[in-house]
């Protein structure tokens, strides 16, 4: 939800899930395979079946490698994901009134990039109407595994530093 911008998680796709019971939903845990700590990370919720929201999806991008979205009660295929660089986590799950499902995972790192850096080199972070723009955008960018984020603003100059800092992202994203 975006219900704490700056914080660690954001709905970014369409409010399918404005207006439902937040007792019924899925959360997640999601670590790093190989440190046990944990990792910035997507999950993604797809209805399936006869759900309500059956072949649309939403997403849910966080810092902390954990979070919660609530959804209405169906089928669901789940995915914990961060970027091409990680395992994907996929998990078929029914979720009933009233009912959190939690799934918790680890996530191997299955390319080697260390001597690569993975960016973003456009990126205009001030447009539309969200209520943190540059936490919004960065707090997507690390979830993906990005990590160098370039402002392409234009007629402004935008310095995502302080936001990085705010946020403690300085070990994730330059």
């Amino acid at each position: 939800s975006d219900r704490n911008p700056g914080g660690g998680e954001y709905l970014l796709s369409a409010r399918l899930g404005q207006g439902l019971d937040p007792s019924t939903g899925i959360s997640f845990q999601v670590s790093d395979a190989q440190t046990g700590l944990p990792l910035p990370c997507k999950m993604t919720v797809v209805g399936m079946g006869a759900t309500p929201t059956q072949g649309f999806y939403q997403y849910l991008h966080t810092i902390s490698g954990e979070g919660s979205m609530a959804v209405p009660p169906g089928t669901y295929d789940v995915y914990l994901t961060r970027g091409p660089e990680y395992s994907i986590l996929k998990q078929t799950v029914t979720v009933t009134t009233g009912g959190v499902i939690t799934i918790k995972g680890k996530l191997d790192r299955i390319v080697d990039t260390r001597d690569y850096v993975c960016g973003e080199f456009h990126l205009h972070a001030m447009e539309g109407n969200n209520i943190d723009p540059i936490g919004t955008m960065l707090t997507a960018l690390v979830g993906e595994g990005v990590e160098y984020a370039v402002s392409t603003d234009h007629n402004r100059v935008t310095d995502f530093q302080p936001r990085i800092e705010e946020l403690g992202l300085t070990n994730w994203i330059k």
